[in-house]
C-alpha cells in the first residue's frame, strides 16, 4: 500500500465523523397551517388615531416567552395608501430580515384572480447557515385594484435545524385612502447555538414596519421601491 492510499484510509473516517457531527444539519418544517390563516385575528388593528385625531407611524409591540418559544404582536400606522404598501411587500429585498448576509428568490408565482395572490420561496444566509422561507399573500377583502385587507404569511420550511420555529403574519388594512394599518405576529425558537432571543421576535415586526413607513427612521440604504408590476401595475 503506497503512502497516498494510507492517507486516504486515514482521512475517510474523519470525513464520516465530520458529516455525523455536522454543526449545521438541515431539516424540513412544512407549512401545515392554512396559508390564508393569520396568526393574529384579522379583526385586530394596531393603527388608531391619537388624542388629536392624527395617525402617527409609532410602532407598538408586546412580546413574551413560553417554554422556549418567543412571540410578539404589534404594529402601527403607515401614512400611505394600502396598495402602495402592498406593492412594497412584493419587493422581497425590502422584506429581507435584518442580519441576513444574502438572499435568493428561488420561486415567485402570482395569480391575481385567486384570493391567495402571491407565493415566494426565498433562501436566506446568515453567517455559515441558511434556511428557506415560504411567503404567501392573500387578499382577504376588497379587490386587487382597491384592496381592503391583505394578509402576508411566512414560515421557515427548510434549512438549519438550529431554528425550530420561525413564522409570522402581517396584516395590511385600509384605514382611509392615505393610511394603512400594519399589524403583525411572530413566533420564533431555536437551539442554544442559534442564540435566538425575545428581541428577535420584537425586532422583526419593528424593522419591517419602519421599512414600509412613508417616513422611515432607519435603513436609508435599503431600496424601498414598490413592486407595482407584481400587483398588476400602478
Amino acid at each position: 500500500m503506497n503512502i497516498i492510499s494510507r492517507k486516504l484510509l486515514f482521512l475517510l473516517p474523519l470525513f464520516f465523523i465530520g458529516c455525523a457531527m455536522d454543526p449545521f444539519p438541515e431539516t424540513e418544517t412544512p407549512f401545515l397551517r392554512p396559508v390564508d390563516e393569520s396568526l393574529v385575528p384579522i379583526t385586530v388593528s394596531h393603527c388608531e388615531p391619537n388624542e388629536e385625531g392624527l395617525y402617527t407611524e409609532e410602532t407598538k409591540v408586546i412580546s413574551g416567552e413560553k417554554e422556549g418559544l418567543f412571540w410578539s404582536e404589534g404594529g402601527g400606522c403607515i401614512q400611505a395608501p394600502i396598495r402602495e404598501v402592498w406593492a412594497k411587500m412584493n419587493n422581497m429585498d425590502l422584506t429581507r430580515f435584518e442580519g441576513m448576509k444574502d438572499m435568493e428568490v428561488l420561486s415567485a408565482q402570482s395569480n391575481l384572480e385567486d384570493p391567495t395572490t402571491h407565493f415566494y420561496k426565498v433562501k436566506y444566509w446568515v453567517g455559515p447557515i441558511d434556511y428557506t422561507v415560504d411567503w404567501y399573500q392573500t387578499l382577504k377583502w376588497g379587490t386587487v385594484e382597491d384592496p381592503g385587507q391583505v394578509l402576508v404569511n411566512f414560515q421557515k420550511v427548510d434549512g438549519t435545524s438550529h431554528i425550530y420555529v420561525f413564522e409570522g403574519s402581517y396584516l395590511l388594512e385600509a384605514i382611509d385612502e392615505n393610511v394603512t394599518g400594519f399589524t403583525s405576529a411572530h413566533r420564533i425558537s431555536g437551539s442554544s447555538w442559534s442564540r435566538i432571543q425575545e428581541r428577535h421576535a420584537i425586532g422583526n415586526i419593528a424593522d419591517l414596519h419602519d421599512k414600509l413607513k412613508a417616513h422611515p427612521e432607519k435603513y436609508p440604504d435599503r431600496d424601498r421601491t414598490p413592486n407595482w408590476e407584481a400587483i398588476g401595475g400602478k
